[in-house]
């Protein structure tokens, strides 16, 4: 698999969430999750829900920007709170509401 896009050996490929349409999800044939950033062609595979999550908040902003998403979750880090699934979820959703809330 070294130098061969992880893409063209997922099953399915789809949207992660309809705020975020150009976050894509494949099946990849050995388990886990091909997943795609369509506007800046980053693209990895996630072992689980939760790499899939971390991955759609990381790249949920408008590059170059910081999301609300982004802002929260820095917030959040501070007071000690970690990361988990939901959070990661919220943070793509709040992120993609609101992906320019400052410049990175």
């Amino acid at each position: 698999m070294s130098g061969a896009p992880l893409g063209r050996y997922a099953r399915l490929v789809t949207p992660y969430s309809p705020r975020l349409p150009w976050i894509l999800v494949g099946r990849h044939p050995q388990g886990g999750y091909v997943v795609r950033d369509s506007r800046s062609g980053a693209e990895v595979y996630a072992p689980d829900a939760h790499a899939v999550a971390e991955f759609a908040a990381q790249h949920s902003a408008a590059p170059g920007y910081g999301g609300l998403g982004d802002a929260v979750r820095g917030v959040t880090s501070r007071l000690g709170v970690g990361s988990c699934t939901p959070c990661a979820k919220r943070q793509a959703a709040l992120n993609g509401f609101f992906p320019r809330l400052f410049r990175r």
